[in-house]
């Protein structure tokens, strides 16, 4: 039917990449976008430049003669959500381990909130994973399943001085569900504009940087390490900051690289956004070979 709009899985190209050669983890990013955009028309000349204050990741060159500067930036679904899920995975493995005696065809989420954890209890991890577990098999059992119900407790921690300290937990209990664990655990995101400040601190640092890199073409290229946002929503917060940061007619395109799935599934989803056209240029599925 002529004149239907197409849909992002269908405007989606699909393209195999080796793996990157490069060492740093940025690097890898940046060296698999360039194989994949246009077919691969930046990936043969790459100047990879001394990174310090005032350079971008790479100018490469195509054909024809054409440069493409490309800073790099990793923007989080929130300030510090490296270092809360590094605190939060061990907790998961304890209490996601836990088996609750006599309890059948139920399944119990516990949700974490941001900074759940104070300097105190983490340099006491191991009373902090047995409070927690000793908490479950008192606690959980008893609690009836209710849909959409949500309750809160503070799980006291006794510490060495002989102090008690406690730890917020959202619990839900569902029935009629199977699975190998009963117990599953999660990290709760921030209240809303959580994305604002690291998005505008990304850039006021990296701007600068495109602005003054001897290319035709200046692409901005953002990594979203997590599924929990769309490149839409980081989009809007620039489009809404724009008025900030004048340096953004300086390039011609943000690249976004959604790099979740890259160690389970070898994936990343590229898309790019053209800066002076106001439209969505690129969708690129990349399997990693």
């Amino acid at each position: 039917m002529s004149g239907q709009i197409k849909s992002r899985l269908e405007l989606t190209r699909h393209v195999s990449c080796p793996a990157p050669l490069r060492v740093q983890n940025d690097d890898k990013i940046v060296e698999l976008f360039l194989n994949a955009f246009q077919n691969g028309e930046f990936a043969k000349n790459p100047h990879w430049m001394p990174q310090h204050d005032s350079n971008v990741e790479v100018i490469a060159s195509a054909e024809g003669g054409m440069r493409l500067a490309i800073e790099h930036t990793r923007i989080f679904s929130f300030d510090g959500q490296p270092e809360q899920e590094k605190l939060l995975a061990p907790i998961a493995r304890c209490l996601e381990a836990v088996k609750l005696p006599d309890v059948r065809d139920r399944w119990y989420q516990l949700y974490f909130h941001p900074n759940f954890i104070g300097r105190t209890l983490r340099k006491h991890q191991d009373r902090v994973l047995e409070g927690l577990r000793l908490w479950a098999l008192r606690e959980l059992p008893g609690l009836a399943p209710r849909d959409n119900l949500t309750r809160l407790f503070n799980i006291p921690v006794s510490l060495p001085d002989g102090r008690t300290a406690s730890i917020k937990v959202d619990v839900e209990v569902w029935d009629g569900i199977q699975g190998d664990r009963q117990i599953c655990v999660h990290g709760v995101l921030p209240s809303e504009n959580r994305l604002v400040q690291p998005v505008c601190r990304a850039l006021n640092r990296k701007l600068p940087k495109l602005a003054i890199a001897n290319a035709e073409l200046r692409f901005l290229l953002i990594e979203q390490p997590t599924i929990t946002d769309s490149d839409n929503s980081i989009l809007e917060i620039i489009r809404e900051q724009a008025s900030k940061f004048p340096l953004l007619k300086e390039i011609q395109a943000i690249a976004f690289a959604k790099t979740f799935a890259i160690s389970t599934e070898r994936v990343v989803f590229f898309s790019v956004w053209n800066v002076t056209t106001h439209q969505w240029c690129e969708y690129l599925r990349v399997n990693v070979t």
